[in-house]
Formats: structure tokens, C-alpha cells, sequence
């Protein structure tokens, strides 16, 4: 694997700007939605999900390629990973109406569930790593 023969600082480096991709791939898709084109979601989510779990990925391997023991999780980041696995779930009966049963569903209810668990989540585990040092 080419992140093997990296530093771990140019790993985590890198694995920012996985996420950040991740997160920017809905801003093409939210553009041509709210310019009333129709267009597919799962590129985007392909896209979005590529990224954000290449990232947390590229992140964890460069805490191990720098030796970083084993953290004791903290009650607040345990929250904070059940409010994003919780946020993220809230896209499956949305995937499933959609994909499965064909319907025409709106995405606002699904967004307005995933965005604010999975915001406040991260919103958490930053504010940890700021009281952290």
C-alpha cells in the first residue's frame, strides 16, 4: 500500500483530506438538485462514503504506524459514536423506500435526523480532543 511508506503526520494528512472530499462530494449533487435536474444519489453517496470511511481508516493507520498504545474510550465518545451510527442509520429506510420499493420518497425528513446526530457526534469528539491538548 502506498500509505505504508508514508510518515504518519503525512497519513493523517492525507486522511483530512479524504474526509474532506467525502464531505464536499454532496456539494456537485446538492448544486444540481436545487437547479431541478435529476440525477442519482448513489454516485454521490459512493463518493461521500469512499471518502469518509477512507479517512477513518488512513487516520487509524497512521495512529498504529505511530505506536499510539490502545485508548480507554471516554462515556462522552462512546455517545458520540452511537450518535453518528445513529445518524448514518437514518438514511436505511430512506435507502430501502427508495431503492427497494421504488417509491418517490422526500429527503429532508432523513437529512434532518443525519445531520444533526452526525454534527453533534463530531461536534463531541472535537470538543474531547481540544480538552485533550
Amino acid at each position: 500500500m502506498i500509505a505504508m511508506k508514508l510518515q504518519p503526520n503525512q497519513i493523517k494528512r492525507l486522511s483530512r483530506i479524504f474526509i474532506w472530499i467525502g464531505v464536499l462530494a454532496w456539494a456537485p449533487y446538492l448544486t444540481l438538485v436545487f437547479m431541478d435536474k435529476d440525477v442519482s444519489i448513489l454516485p454521490f453517496l459512493a463518493f461521500h462514503l469512499t471518502g469518509i470511511l477512507g479517512g477513518l481508516r488512513l487516520r487509524k493507520m497512521a495512529s498504529e504506524a505511530d505506536g499510539e498504545p490502545k485508548k480507554v474510550v471516554s462515556k462522552s465518545k462512546k455517545i458520540s459514536r452511537i450518535m453518528i451510527i445513529l445518524g448514518v442509520s437514518a438514511w436505511l429506510p430512506y435507502l430501502y423506500l427508495t431503492n427497494v420499493q421504488g417509491q418517490d420518497v422526500a429527503i429532508g425528513p432523513y437529512l434532518s435526523v443525519h445531520l444533526p446526530l452526525v454534527v453533534g457526534g463530531i461536534a463531541i469528539q472535537v470538543r474531547e480532543a481540544f480538552r485533550k491538548g
